[in-house]
């Protein structure tokens, strides 16, 4: 019978502290790529003009690549709202390897209120039939159909939401296909990692203590979801199967896309992949033909189901149970914890 143990207190209430205090002491951070990541200022240069819609308080803020439709008081937040997207935004390049739209050409909509009541209206009036389902998140926000929607939840969480959902505004934008799920929602908690400090933004994926911590509680709870479970899964499948324990499921994802990334091999196969969808060629890569893709395309259920664990095989590795092995040892070592036998 197998049970896991913390290796360290001391080391688990310390990590975080240590890699923000190892990070924080250098000009760039190298991410898992070994690409350097540059510090971004959140003071950034935008045409600001009211906006009616937004209330007395509104405005709209437009930068290099985001149109931003604000009505919060927190100053804060609406002054630096856009240096964050727009570092957030290089920092999606340098995630995915694309490019999206050139400075100066249509911008990606984003919406940041002041109050979840005013979500809530705009909510319905873009989802349609599909308000339901989005009008059930309590904290934050969504992109949907490229738009990404907001509401204040305080400056430090809103900006983790915000770089979470507009790498899925980014990928709408720059990729020709649908990334299979378990990678774009990997990416995703891979962009979440960030650091503000002396008015520069800085991000880097491992740098993420919410994921770690609940990576940590999943192992010790004897959770854990294989990784031919994950690349099958889609978000409706996790809440379904989990819905106390849903932000497991990215935790384990978040751990999957670091150990990915640093490995030169299994990066060179993403990359691949991400290339492939960017070009419209993701089928033709993984031996689809145009009408099982095409039906595919309309049932996100199936798509996850097929093209996701057939995309791991083709691009990372075919040998499940081997990565399985290797995927569990570097998520117990990324935790701080160890397997014991009674």
């Amino acid at each position: 019978m197998q049970s896991y143990t913390l290796m360290s207190k001391k080391n688990a209430k310390l990590l975080a502290v240590l890699v923000s205090a190892i990070a924080a002491a250098l000009p760039g951070c190298a991410n898992t790529s070994g690409q350097a990541v540059a510090p971004a200022p959140l003071s950034h240069p935008s045409q600001r003009e009211a906006w009616p819609n937004g209330g007395a308080q509104g405005e709209k803020l437009s930068t290099e690549h985001y149109c931003i439709f604000t009505s919060t008081a927190n100053q804060s937040l609406r002054n630096g709202i856009c240096g964050f997207m727009e570092a957030a935004r290089a920092n999606y390049v340098q995630l995915t390897g694309l490019t999206g739209r050139p400075a100066g050409g249509k911008r990606l909509a984003v919406y940041l209120f002041g109050d979840r009541q005013q979500w809530a209206s705009l909510t319905e009036t873009i989802t349609g039939r599909d308000a339901e389902t989005y009008l059930r998140v309590q904290s934050g926000g969504y992109c949907y159909d490229g738009v990404c929607v907001f509401w204040d939840i305080g400056t430090m969480a809103t900006y983790s939401v915000a770089a979470h959902e507009g790498l899925h505004q980014f990928l709408h934008d720059a990729a020709g296909d649908n990334l299979p799920v378990w990678v774009e929602e990997g990416l995703a908690v891979q962009a979440e990692g960030y650091r503000i400090r002396r008015g520069l933004v800085l991000f880097e994926p491992s740098d993420n203590t919410s994921r770690l911590t609940t990576l940590r509680k999943t192992i010790l709870a004897g959770r854990w979801r294989s990784v031919d479970r994950l690349v099958e899964m889609n978000a409706a499948d996790n809440i379904q199967e989990s819905a106390m324990h849903g932000a497991e499921y990215y935790s384990q994802l978040w751990a999957l896309l670091l150990m990915i990334r640093s490995d030169e091999q299994y990066r060179a196969g993403l990359e691949q992949l991400l290339r492939a969808t960017a070009d419209g060629q993701l089928a033709a890569g993984l031996g689809i033909e145009p009408q099982e893709w095409a039906q595919l395309q309309r049932n996100g259920k199936a798509y996850s189901a097929v093209v996701g664990p057939r995309a791991f095989a083709h691009y990372i590795d075919a040998d499940t149970k081997r990565f399985e092995q290797r995927y569990r040892a570097f998520a117990e070592k990324l935790a701080k914890v160890y397997r014991t036998r009674s």
